[in-house]
């Protein structure tokens, strides 16, 4: 039986980056995902990001396009702001995940794909189909 310090469970955003981070810290650290591959959530592909998000070191390979106007519209009335520099930009969310289970691998986290998980116990997580 393998044993680790920390289990994630679903290899989204959120648990991919939590991996890195643990792993990258020293802890033994298994992503427990559901689906057999990388999740590709149905959405419109993009994401909108502010310059709070620089403090992940996203690379440029994950952005689509970047903005450094924004156009508000609320009733009938337009208000647009021009920014000296990039404001949002756009991620594209395959490229994200991809990259994300790379870092996270990398820094020495698994991830186990096709494991969904059926009970936490205090000692043990129990996987449906074994």
């Amino acid at each position: 039986m393998d044993k680790f310090d920390t289990v994630i469970v679903g290899a989204g955003p959120g648990g991919l980056r939590c991996a890195k981070i643990l792993a990258e810290a020293g802890k033994d650290v298994l992503v427990l995902e559901k689906s057999p591959e990388l999740f590709r959530k149905i959405c419109t592909g993009i994401w909108g990001i502010t310059p709070k998000t620089e403090k992940l070191n996203l690379p440029e390979k994950v952005f689509g396009r970047k903005f450094n106007k924004l156009l508000f519209f609320e009733r009938g009335n337009s208000q647009d702001f021009q920014m000296e520099s990039d404001f949002c930009a756009t991620l594209d969310r395959k490229k994200l995940s991809d990259w994300q289970l790379e870092e996270s691998e990398k820094a020495g986290a698994k991830i186990w794909f096709g494991s969904n998980v059926k009970k936490i116990l205090e000692d043990k997580i129990e996987l449906r189909g074994g």
